[in-house]
């Protein structure tokens, strides 16, 4: 094998130890098996360039008809005429995934146990940077891209549900451009496993799932930015803060040691941790933990 083969070889080592191919190049070999087992491989742009997106843009602008109908000669000619094109993904549309962008293991995996009690039991889920990970799902009838608000947890984590689905494409070969390492299947891979293979999902059942993932966030301490804010206003009127008024550390500080905390519920509790971080972002985490710890709770 030469050394370009080698190079566009990189990041799709650990699934094709796993299958059978043919001993040509493997990134070729690799998009071809994904070709036969019914998806349709996306040349994604490697993560070495120093482009906006690099590891996970589609290498040209209409992707979309041109992977739609690619054959198998326009898969091989694609290794040739995209030498950059090192990462592979997979169109949406048919293909429905669920990208649980979660940085909290805890609440990530409660909502893909979540996912496959109400969406069934996939054998394809696809991890790049843990403990975010993905689901790949299909439908009879595609439709538009779903997805949860954005919801800021109470340390500051941001956290979002969304169902990958027409006119979209996501990752699945290749090397994640934050982790610099392999996507990782799990399980199984979409090169051994066909289409027709995985669970089937309807647009009512996806509708389903997230709103009872965006009520699993919530009952985390998730707010939405609109929410935030408005937790953020109410702290500051409890602390005597007017709109405009420069907040300073010592002035939140001083406000936070006015406001008791013998037996605070939940709900207010929470209000006062978002209002410090809406004040002070992860600088009044210590503040937050000094003034709850006073409760008996």
């Amino acid at each position: 094998m030469s050394r370009d083969s080698e190079a566009r070889g990189v990041g799709q080592s650990s699934a094709l130890k796993k299958t059978n191919l043919p001993g040509g190049d493997p990134l070729t070999e690799m998009r071809i098996a994904l070709w036969r087992n019914g998806y349709r491989p996306v040349p994604i742009v490697g993560p070495h360039l120093a482009i906006k997106s690099a590891g996970k843009r589609p290498q040209f602008a209409d992707w979309i008809a041109r992977c739609t109908s690619a054959t198998v000669e326009d898969l091989r000619g694609w290794t040739v005429a995209y030498r950059d094109a090192t990462n592979t993904g997979l169109m949406c549309g048919e293909v429905v995934a669920v990208d649980i962008d979660v940085p909290v293991y805890a609440l990530a995996g409660e909502i893909q146990n979540l996912a496959r009690e109400m969406l069934g039991p996939t054998p394809l889920t696809r991890i790049g940077r843990a403990p975010r990970l993905l689901m790949v799902f299909r439908t009879e009838h595609p439709f538009k891209k779903l997805a949860t608000d954005k919801f800021t947890l109470p340390d500051g984590a941001v956290a979002q549900v969304e169902l990958l689905a027409r006119g979209q494409q996501f990752v699945a070969f290749g090397i994640h451009p934050v982790t610099k390492a392999e996507y990782v299947w799990p399980d199984q891979s979409p090169i051994a496993v066909p289409i027709i293979a995985i669970p089937v999902v309807s647009h009512e059942a996806c509708i389903r799932f997230l709103q009872e993932a965006e009520r699993r966030m919530r009952a985390a301490g998730g707010q939405t930015p609109a929410e935030l804010r408005e937790s953020g206003r109410s702290g500051a009127n409890i602390a005597g803060i007017e709109r405009g008024d420069k907040i300073s550390r010592g002035v939140v500080a001083d406000a936070l040691s006015h406001i008791p905390n013998a037996d605070l519920d939940y709900d207010e509790w929470i209000k006062i941790g978002f209002s410090l971080y809406a004040a002070l972002g992860a600088g009044g985490r210590d503040l937050w933990e000094n003034w709850s710890a006073k409760s008996g709770k």
